[in-house]
């Protein structure tokens, strides 16, 4: 259930981005494809939030510091950084690139 609702805001997320650059007229493969890579790392920070939802702050088996809130955080940064550089914005959102699901 919890996979299925990620795959509706993955969508969502995506969608939304698309929609924007088509409202930029912006919807050319090179930003098309910076999408892509933004959604990669979304799927990365997501994969971090269940490792940390599942495992805590620290690794079950050395009891050392987990690495993924350190990573989720540079992530996050990174998907910021490329959200600039397409200067896309959740500003920008419109009420028809929401499903109402989040």
């Amino acid at each position: 259930m919890a996979r299925k609702k990620k795959e509706n805001i993955r969508k969502d997320v995506r969608k939304s981005l698309v929609n924007q650059l088509k409202a930029k007229g912006a919807d050319i493969g090179l930003y098309t494809d910076k999408i892509d890579d933004y959604m990669a790392l979304w799927d990365l920070k997501e994969l971090y939030k269940d490792d940390i939802q599942k495992n805590g702050l620290r690794d079950p088996e050395t009891g050392e510091d987990s690495d993924s809130p350190r990573l989720i955080l540079s992530t996050m940064r990174q998907m910021d950084n490329m959200l600039k550089s397409l200067k896309l914005s959740p500003d920008d959102i419109s009420p028809e690139d929401m499903d109402g699901d989040l």
